[in-house]
């Protein structure tokens, strides 16, 4: 396809019996079907497909502009920046985000009472403020490191998989007893 560039990439969208799409880019131009349709389904004259022995296939093709993740500014695009995956850790930085987009649960968070030697790594509470501040005022992505430091956790334990229900039960619970 003459408008394949390195800045432009090329959408097929087959509609058949199943939905098909794939993105044709500077890196991966050679693509095809392994199956398409049946020859018994082209030549059944029920099926309409060859009228006077021949055969109309319509193509829909959409050129588009390539986005480079690695120049992408999502505080510029979406106004919010995300979280750095420490390793096995997306599942806590969705709950982080989600809870991040709660006004009730970031107002609580920032009221919790921190003191002036609380160090983030050792403080849930103060590392989860510092948090929350930086997904708000950042230009770009934040780690997570002075959090999971605040969980007594090491390297190790961020390429562990955690269950999400359970990290969220005992960051709540842990919150909790701060403001008491």
């Amino acid at each position: 396809i003459d408008a394949l560039q390195h800045d432009h990439l090329v959408c097929l969208t087959t509609i058949e019996e199943t939905d098909t799409q794939h993105q044709f880019h500077a890196r991966e131009s050679d693509w095809g079907f392994t199956s398409f349709m049946p020859l018994s389904e082209l030549y059944d004259p029920g099926r309409g497909y060859l009228l006077n022995d021949t055969c109309i296939i319509e193509a829909d093709v959409a050129v588009r502009k390539v986005i480079d993740y690695w120049t992408y500014d999502s505080k510029k695009e979406t106004g919010y920046v995300g979280l750095k995956n420490q390793g096995a850790t997306c599942y806590m930085n969705s709950l982080l985000q989600t809870l991040y987009h709660i006004p009730y649960f970031r107002k609580a968070v920032y009221h919790m009472p921190t003191t002036e030697n609380d160090m983030p790594s050792g403080s849930i509470p103060l590392a989860l403020q510092s948090l929350f501040y930086k997904l708000q005022y950042n230009e770009t992505s934040v780690a997570t490191k002075e959090l999971t430091k605040s969980f007594g956790w090491d390297t190790y334990d961020s390429f562990l998989q955690h269950d999400v229900q359970e990290l969220n039960r005992v960051l709540c619970e842990k919150l909790e007893d701060k403001m008491k």
